[in-house]
């Protein structure tokens, strides 16, 4: 019969042993790591069994860990004997055929590539190092950023808007033009305009059609303009959302 599946619990259980006397932050660090790890795996549609396979024997593990942490000078200290953990049950194996050969399963753990990269050991003075860090990139980003909007962007951003805007004034007024050449046609047939003079029938007509172009001019004006607001405001929306996230 193979073993039991081995389990989430069994492999940090042993973790945790093997890394018995290394500074307890960095045991904490390398847990956290590896409970990352089979939080990926079980999203990812691996069982318990598969992942402990893939990430290997924590025994061999925890011993290139410990090697690792002396070369790097940290504090190492024998590992304390600890109770030993409460197996788990294993199914008994039933009893051979006579003449029949025992079945080897498959080693418990099989080393497919090496271990993941354990983290570095922090200390209160690198952290205090990465967060500085962290403070002054968002400044000489947040700096760039400005720079290059006042001079590159916000001239040529005004320009657009404020030709957007203008435009909704220049539909508002081919609209109302429409609305008066078509007043004039019908109420005023004697009203003298500089383009035309409504003398006969035929002026009135042409009055008249002048005023529904122009007002369908400025509807599709209108129409085309709402188009053009709402990718201008996506636009702005999107590159602010990237600088934002260039600063983060």
């Amino acid at each position: 019969m193979c073993d039991t599946p081995h389990t989430k619990a069994w492999f940090m259980s042993e973790m945790q042993k093997s890394l018995a006397g290394l500074p307890s932050e960095y045991i904490r660090e390398v847990l956290s790591d590896f409970e990352e790890h089979f939080d990926a795996g079980i999203l990812n549609g691996e069982s318990e069994d598969e992942i402990c396979v893939r990430l290997g024997d924590p025994k061999i593990i925890g011993e290139q860990l410990r090697q690792e942490a002396v070369q790097s000078g940290a504090d190492v200290t024998e590992p304390s004997e600890t109770p030993p953990l409460t197996a788990q049950p294993r199914p008994s194996t039933p009893p051979l055929i006579s003449g029949q050969t025992p079945r080897q399963g498959p080693p418990p753990f099989t080393n497919q590539g090496p271990p993941p990269p354990p983290p570095p050991i922090r200390t209160a003075s690198s952290a205090n190092g990465s967060r500085s860090g962290g403070c002054l990139r968002q400044l000489v980003m947040f700096c760039v950023l400005a720079f290059f909007n006042l001079v590159v962007v916000l001239g040529p951003w005004i320009g657009v808007a404020a030709v957007l805007f203008s435009m909704w004034f220049v539909a508002i007024a081919l609209i109302l033009s429409g609305i008066l050449c078509i007043a004039a046609g019908i109420i005023a047939p004697m009203m003298v305009f500089d383009w035309i003079t409504l003398y006969t029938p035929l002026s009135y007509f042409n009055a008249i059609m002048a005023g529904i172009a122009l007002i369908s001019g400025g509807i599709l004006l209108f129409y085309a303009i709402t188009l053009l607001n709402k990718g201008f405001y996506k636009l702005t929306a999107r590159y602010l959302h990237w600088n934002c996230k260039a600063m983060g």
